[in-house]
């Protein structure tokens, strides 16, 4: 399990040269006590997610992958399982 708690946001996370036009990755990431992972692309501007009927098997959440709309938010993918990421 992931450390968590109030002010924590452990993650581990890949990113490319000249952030983000390079691309980043997020591969695990949660905030406090958050019980799921989650794994989120952030792109420069004109990459998205498709949505609708995929093979995802979480949640799909926001679908734009720019750094720069969503406050960041990038386009991820909620894990299904509540006991992914946070406390045992």
């Amino acid at each position: 399990h992931m450390p968590q708690g109030c002010a924590t946001w452990p993650a581990w996370w890949l990113v490319g040269p000249d952030w983000p036009n390079g691309g980043e990755i997020d591969i695990i990431e949660g905030v406090n006590d958050q019980a799921q992972d989650q794994s989120t692309l952030h792109t420069s501007a004109g990459c998205t997610m498709p949505s609708g009927s995929n093979s995802f098997t979480g949640i799909p959440m926001y679908t734009d992958c720019d750094a720069y709309d969503n406050n960041n938010s990038g386009c991820g993918i909620l894990c299904n399982s509540t006991s992914s990421f946070g406390p045992a």
